[in-house]
């Protein structure tokens, strides 16, 4: 079971990332996205950032098999919400996911700092916490964790 699942658009980006990788001692990162997995020249951009860890480009089905059968803790990276659902509903079972962004769009509003949900994402996320995954809100380990229970209420 994945244990740490972060939902940022921007993927992999120096300083958070580094920070990411200290807290949580994850030597590997899966950058789960298939537009990414299939972009080569995206990948060599976001490689140049990656301090030390070994990365991997899945695309959402190669993710979702690697992720029910891994024993590895890697640090998960997802653009949006729709896709850990999609992951979510194929079987990977997570008991945390750190939402940090989730960028501003029509129909969206804003819920937090740097997070607008749409009707469907908000659905996803009340899902999913109804289910008793903790979603919570944490840019940076050093910040406090802010759970998305209660900023949907």
């Amino acid at each position: 079971m994945p244990k740490y699942i972060r939902i940022d658009e921007r993927l992999i980006h120096g300083q958070i990332l580094q920070k990411w990788l200290e807290f949580t001692g994850c030597e590997t990162i899966y950058v789960i996205d298939d537009e990414t997995a299939g972009d080569p020249i995206l990948q060599s951009v976001l490689l140049m950032t990656v301090p030390a860890a070994k990365v991997e480009f899945l695309d959402e089905q190669t993710g979702a098999e690697r992720l029910k059968k891994t024993e590895k803790e890697p640090l998960i990276l997802l653009k949006s919400l729709e896709t850990l659902w999609r992951l979510y509903r194929q079987g990977v079972w997570m008991d945390r996911v750190n939402v940090c962004r989730l960028p501003y769009g029509a129909g969206k509003k804003a819920i937090y700092q740097n997070l607008y949900i749409s009707g469907e994402e908000e659905h996803i996320l009340k899902r999913m916490i109804q289910d008793g995954v903790d979603v919570y809100v944490q840019t940076v380990p050093d910040n406090d964790e802010v759970h998305m229970r209660d900023l949907l209420n």
